[in-house]
């Protein structure tokens, strides 16, 4: 899927493909709201799959989308050349000069991300158990004010995964590689004179 993409990326930038879900909706699938695991877990599992055959350094996701942050130098491990059916993808590339304008917009997603589970856990706690539909809204302060006294949820309790969205990295690992070399079977007075010494 981004192996094209990925291949005619300027160099010299840290390249950030945000890939967005698409075509997935609550009807179809029974999604839960305000957060439905199933369907992060899907999100994770995908990416992990895009972060083995591309190399990206990180990726990190939130509701229904995920960044991934490619190196430098990046390329293809030999990605299929396959439409993904379902679900659907829409993405795009966004080029960043350096590493700290690269840490600012992952800390803009984190916070992005925060905000908007925020909002959703309480809105659909007021569906859900208050009583109102949902084209009903609620104010943006005091959100917690909201959730803590009236339902008895504690916002901070609330998993990271919804609160901060999903990281995935690589890890270094130090590996040893023995290697042993098998020999036919050939004694030292079968060789020739000149190998036997």
């Amino acid at each position: 899927m981004f192996q094209h993409l990925v291949e005619n990326l300027p160099r010299r930038v840290e390249a950030v493909i945000a890939s967005k879900f698409e075509n997935l909706h609550k009807e179809q699938h029974n999604f839960l709201k305000p957060n439905d695991n199933r369907a992060l877990g899907l999100m994770t599992c995908s990416a992990r799959s895009v972060m083995e055959v591309l190399d990206d350094i990180i990726s990190y996701g939130q509701s229904d989308e995920f960044s991934f942050v490619f190196k430098r130098t990046s390329g293809s491990k030999g990605e299929p050349d396959q439409p993904l059916y379902p679900p659907g993808f829409d993405g795009r590339v966004v080029l960043y000069p350096s590493n700290r304008n690269l840490r600012d917009y992952l800390s803009w997603r984190q916070a992005d991300c925060h905000v908007n589970n925020l909002y959703n856990t309480v809105f659909w706690t007021l569906v859900q158990k208050g009583g109102l539909t949902t084209t009903q809204r609620t104010l943006a302060a005091d959100k917690n004010e909201i959730l803590f006294p009236q339902f008895d949820i504690n916002y901070n309790n609330e998993p990271l995964v919804h609160r901060k969205g999903t990281v995935l990295i690589w890890e270094k690992l130090e590996e040893t590689v023995t290697k042993s070399v098998k020999l036919p079977n050939v004694s030292l007075r079968s060789m020739p004179d000149h190998m036997s010494h």
